[in-house]
């Protein structure tokens, strides 16, 4: 089961490969190959791989924070640093986390990166029993499939999610 779990979740996670045009605030997903390199996510994988999470959590946070401070959302380091957190039963912890990112790529006026992260976070509220509390992220999510600013992938996302 929890293979399956994390599977879905993976799959929930995965950012498209597209990169968006820079917004208003010029905040954009970090793409390794375009970004300066990350100092904090190998860091991070270290720590995760030798258990010690409350040191991955420190270094998830401080490359979020490298990735906002080089004009990113940290798209990828928040995903990743949920996965490890689902993995971990600390479902809340991840939706916070997913929550914290769908906030920011509004603010970005990045419709794609916040239907991903509301999709995930909804899944994840769902996993734990929570389907009252996925409500809001449901009803932006629907509000953001009216419009016309998702991309083909994200839309298929919103499809598989059954939103």
């Amino acid at each position: 089961m929890l293979l399956v779990t994390l599977t879905t979740a993976a799959t929930l996670f995965t950012a498209s490969p597209l990169v968006a045009a820079p917004t208003v605030n010029a905040v954009r997903p970090c793409v390794a190959a375009t970004s300066a390199p990350n100092p904090y996510i190998q860091s991070a994988r270290h720590f995760v791989a030798t258990g010690d999470l409350a040191a991955a959590r420190r270094e998830y946070r401080l490359a979020s924070h490298f990735e906002r401070e080089s004009g990113c959302l940290p798209e990828a380091s928040a995903n990743e640093f949920a996965t490890v957190l689902m993995a971990n039963d600390r479902a809340r912890e991840a939706v916070s986390i997913m929550h914290e990112l769908a906030n920011d790529a509004e603010v970005a006026r990045d419709a794609n990166v916040e239907a991903r992260a509301r999709v995930a976070a909804a899944w994840l509220l769902v996993h734990v029993g929570d389907r009252a509390a996925a409500a809001p992220d449901v009803r932006r999510l629907r509000a953001l499939a009216k419009g016309n600013a998702l991309t083909r992938e994200t839309r298929a996302l919103l499809e598989r999610a059954n939103i």
